[in-house]
């Protein structure tokens, strides 16, 4: 979003940080999908420091930005203006050439506040280690690529929002990064409307993305789900819905057929399978107590899954349990 900067105070940054409104929490399966580059790193730098929120100094910096800045509002001499133009220059000794060559040729106090309202449009630019590559964008239809190996330890430039938007990359921690690829500008970015996260947050990701990297003929993914809601029983749950089915059941165990490979629902009804290959497909759920006593519940129509896709069915569990 672009900062409306002749409407704003110069360094009032926190105020113009705004609620971020992600219109699609997608699945993994469709960001992979939607040919993001997908990767862990970690993190060597943020910049501009000063942007950083994990810069224990900002406010200090920030309320001594401020003082400049009111002393200009009180004298607006050129002497004020270029004591907070040099503080400026202090406080953003890591900005790009191009903004830097912006503020020192700034010769009026409109020229600054475009500088830093174009600062603020641009982001945050987090430079990562590259650790291991799951999915380059460039070619869904192999899995393997032979980009892969060239992007290991490499450096990478991500650029992510100022405010809500943004993922608040920390130095020296490693994340699991989905970023799309600016095919004109060349310039990558990541949003928290991904899935960007924390390594140690990454959960479940983690087998699907080693699964389409490794073995891309048997990388599909059945991430499906129980509940006590009728109006499910003739449909499937969408892949990229961001809403669980209410009134889930837990504990119970899944039937994978015709592999014969079992799952235990989660408080939120959820069951999942990896590394599934092309091919027909059921899932059977049973009564708490099994496999030592065996009573069915509930079980699907078959369904088909494609190479690398992913499914999402529903078992509605009727009954006693």
């Amino acid at each position: 979003m672009r900062v409306a900067r002749a409407a704003i105070v110069l360094f009032a940054i926190p105020a113009l940080a705004c609620a971020c409104t992600c219109q699609l929490d997608l699945s993994v399966c469709n960001e992979v999908a939607a040919g993001t580059l997908v990767f862990t790193g970690t993190v060597e730098s943020v910049s501009p420091h000063l942007l950083d929120r994990w810069n224990m100094n900002r406010r200090n910096s920030m309320d001594e930005l401020g003082a400049f800045h009111e002393r200009y509002t009180r004298d607006g001499s050129p002497a004020n203006l270029e004591a907070l133009k040099r503080e400026i220059t202090k406080l953003l000794p890591d900005l790009p050439a191009d903004r830097q060559q912006q503020l020192e040729s700034a010769t009026t106090h409109e020229a600054l506040v475009r500088l830093f309202g174009d600062v603020l449009d641009q982001g945050r630019l987090v430079k990562l280690r590259v650790k291991e590559v799951y999915a380059t964008g460039k070619d869904t239809d192999t899995g393997n690529n032979d980009d892969d190996e060239v992007l290991k330890s490499k450096e990478i430039s991500v650029w992510t929002p100022f405010g809500d938007c943004g993922v608040d990359f920390q130095a020296g921690e490693t994340y699991l990064v989905y970023s799309t690829n600016d095919e004109e500008t060349d310039v990558i970015s990541t949003t928290r409307c991904t899935r960007t996260r924390r390594f140690s947050d990454a959960g479940d990701d983690l087998p699907y993305l080693t699964f389409y990297r490794d073995t891309p003929e048997a990388s599909g993914r059945l991430e499906g789900f129980t509940t006590r809601n009728p109006v499910y029983h003739t449909k499937e749950f969408p892949p990229q819905q961001s809403d669980l089915p209410d009134q889930p059941v837990e504990g119970l165990w899944v039937e994978l057929l015709p592999n014969h490979r079992f799952a235990e629902t989660d408080r939120q009804g959820r069951f999942l399978f990896d590394g599934l290959a092309k091919g027909d497909y059921q899932v059977k759920a049973y009564a708490p107590g099994f496999p030592d006593t065996v009573r069915p519940l509930a079980q699907s129509p078959e369904f088909s899954m494609e190479t690398k896709s992913c499914g999402r069915p529903i078992l509605v569990i009727s009954g006693s349990l």
